[in-house]
C-alpha cells in the first residue's frame, strides 16, 4: 500500500516482497499496514490540491459519451437485414455525411 501512495496511485511500482503467503499460513499478517508519516503527509498534499469538482465533470462526460456509443450500438444490434444481398449504406443510414476518399457524393456536406 505504501508503494502505491508514493506512487501516487499509478501502476508503475515495484510492490516489495513481504511473505504474505507465510505469514497468512502461520496466521500472523500484520492487521495494520505502517506507512511513514511523511508518505502520508505528501499525499494529502496532493489530494488537497486536485479539483475534484473537475474530476467528476470530466468522469460524467465520459460516462455519457460511453453511454451514447451503448446506444449506437443497441440501435445497430436491432437492425434487421432481410436479404444480405442487399446493400445497405450504413454511413446514409446513420445519417453520418462521411464518404470514402475519390468517392463523390451529392449530399451537402455542410454542417
Amino acid at each position: 500500500m505504501q508503494e502505491v501512495i508514493r506512487a501516487s496511485g499509478n501502476k508503475n511500482y515495484r510492490i516489495p516482497h513481504v511473505r504474505k503467503a507465510a505469514l497468512s499460513r502461520q496466521g500472523v499478517l500484520p492487521e495494520v499496514v505502517v506507512v511513514a508519516k511523511d508518505v502520508i503527509e505528501s499525499r494529502l498534499r496532493l489530494l488537497s490540491a486536485t479539483d475534484v469538482e473537475a474530476k467528476a465533470i470530466e468522469l460524467c462526460v465520459e460516462v455519457a459519451n460511453w453511454l451514447e456509443m451503448g446506444d449506437i450500438c443497441s440501435q445497430l444490434e436491432q437492425l434487421d437485414v432481410e436479404n444480405e444481398d442487399d446493400e445497405i449504406d450504413m454511413l446514409e443510414l446513420l445519417q453520418l455525411n462521411i464518404r470514402p476518399r475519390g468517392e463523390r457524393s451529392d449530399v451537402i456536406t455542410e454542417i
